[in-house]
């Protein structure tokens, strides 16, 4: 019998799987070494050490019109890197960009974030160097990266 999958609980999951794979990656010798902290941007207190990287979810979208108890969605998730960098504003922008790219990759390598009601996790958009995000005067560079994300869920008893 197939089990159910909320949509709560698969938003809490697919969030859940991204931070983890990012915290993982911050280990020595991984691709985010040198990354103090992965914040999660729903759930932050307080101002985090740099460079850290910022992760929060855009709305999720019903990719089907809902006729039934199954729905595929998706949803983008936003990886924003914060550098700080106040007498070099190239290397700034430029490691910014850098941990943006290597975020992405970080996410997209297990296309269905080890969980089962995820169909595919792919790229969408990159933003190097995104001077929206940025404070110059203060030293902070940020690019961002867009994921897509594609899961069903499955609700028999609503």
């Amino acid at each position: 019998m197939k089990q159910p999958v909320y949509l709560e609980d698969a938003l809490e999951g697919i969030m859940g799987a991204v931070v983890s794979k990012l915290e993982d990656a911050t280990a020595t010798g991984e691709l985010l070494d040198g990354v103090k902290k992965i914040v999660r941007g729903d759930r932050h207190d307080g101002v985090p050490p740099t460079p850290a990287i910022w992760v929060w979810a855009e709305p999720a979208s019903n990719s089907h019109p809902p006729r039934s108890i199954q729905e595929s969605w998706t949803m983008d998730i936003v990886l924003t890197p914060v550098v700080k960098a106040i007498k070099d504003s190239e290397f700034g922008r430029r490691e910014a960009t850098r941990l943006a790219a290597r975020a992405r990759t970080v996410v997209i390598r297990d296309r269905r974030l080890g969980l089962s009601y995820v169909q595919d996790t792919i790229s969408d958009r990159f933003e190097a160097s995104a001077p929206w995000h940025s404070d110059v005067k203060a030293g902070l560079f940020s690019a961002v990266a867009h994921i897509k994300i594609t899961f069903n869920v499955y609700e028999p008893d609503l």
